[in-house]
């Protein structure tokens, strides 16, 4: 791909003027040049997005939450600051696979993606670390708010119902929060989120379909 340096290079070659047919073809040139780069900028960028995307859901993926994590741990431990850590999971969910097939389940996971997004706050990050399992990064947020985003979740999603081919499939999620304050390191903190959402595993009923 010529860049501008050429294109200039290959018209001010031993020339003070130019003619005006010159100076359209150089005009053009660089417009072009400019398009091409536009389109590499957003592939460029398209591909990161793709990279760190879940393709069913599109929320962001694993990679994606293992650096936006490490970057929240570092933050709030420079300027002592603390953000909620959401664990999500979904109850029975082998049960709607094997019951209604594996396109129900992930009919199920896209609608709890969809309500995720939907009662989070805007600088809420929420991403599928995979299977049924979710995570929601609060940033700015104390220990309290986010154990109080967590029983709103839980709450949501039991009174959301999923529809999948004119029927209604009940769901529940168990959620365990945990703090980023700096003090503890990622695993640590992963730790304590993923056994408060076991804890919380053994409050809710069994899925059931309803017509």
């Amino acid at each position: 791909m010529n860049d501008y340096k050429s294109i200039w290079q290959k018209y001010s070659k031993s020339k003070t003027e130019f003619t005006l047919e010159e100076y359209e073809n150089l005009q053009l040139e660089i417009a072009f040049l400019r398009k091409q780069l536009s389109s590499q900028s957003k592939l460029i960028k398209q591909l990161k997005e793709d990279a760190h995307q879940d393709s069913l859901t599109k929320l962001w993926n694993r990679r994606k939450f293992q650096q936006d994590l490490e970057k929240s741990i570092e933050y709030n431990r420079r300027y002592t600051r603390s953000s909620g850590l959401l664990f999500i999971d979904v109850n029975h969910f082998k049960a709607i696979n094997d019951t209604l097939g594996h396109l129900a389940g992930d009919n199920v996971l896209q609608h709890i993606s969809e309500v995720l997004k939907k009662h989070c706050r805007v600088n809420d990050e929420v991403y599928r670390l995979g299977g049924d399992e979710f995570v929601v990064l609060m940033p700015e947020v104390e220990e309290e708010i986010a154990s109080k985003k967590a029983k709103i979740i839980e709450e949501t999603i039991i009174k959301t119902p999923c529809t999948f081919q004119n029927q209604e499939i009940c769901i529940s999620v168990s959620v365990g929060s945990g703090l980023i304050d700096g003090s503890k390191d990622k695993n640590s903190v992963l730790e304590i989120a993923d056994k408060q959402m076991y804890k919380a595993k053994q409050q809710f009923h069994s899925v059931k379909l309803v017509s």
